[in-house]
């Protein structure tokens, strides 16, 4: 009898700590964008590369600079995975990683890239094709 008492209150601070890790999540994605880049050094988003480029991966940390991020990519019809570590400049700015001197990038097909900060966890993901050239 005395622990149906608590178990209203014991539902409501649940909810309490699921709400406000939702909202956490949430705002960690707003602050951060990811995308894969088929010239890393003059990053616009792109989804589909030709080898010869120098393709890579841009990071953006929209409200703070100086963030730590693991780059991970990993190729869809292998599974095979590799991980970069890099940090954001400035805020607002693009932070790349060249990708075409990597060996997880070694033939064509799709990768999919998550970028993750300590934190916040997985806070953007891309997929980009690799194509064969003319």
């Amino acid at each position: 009898m005395r622990s149906m008492k608590f178990l209203p209150l014991t539902f409501v601070a649940l909810l309490l700590v699921m709400f406000s890790a939702e909202s956490a999540n949430a705002s960690s994605n707003k602050s951060y964008r990811g995308f894969g880049a088929c010239y890393a050094f003059n990053p616009d988003p792109d989804r589909r590369c030709y080898f010869g480029n120098g393709f890579g991966a841009a990071f953006i940390a929209k409200k703070q600079s100086n963030v730590r991020y693991t780059l991970c990519v990993t190729q869809k019809a292998t599974g095979s995975k590799d991980c970069f570590r890099s940090r954001t400049r400035r805020k607002g700015r693009p932070s790349a990683v060249l990708l075409s001197n990597k060996s997880i990038v070694d033939d064509i097909g799709k990768y999919k890239l998550k970028w993750r900060v300590r934190g916040h966890g997985i806070v953007a993901r891309a997929t980009l094709t690799m194509l064969l050239g003319d």
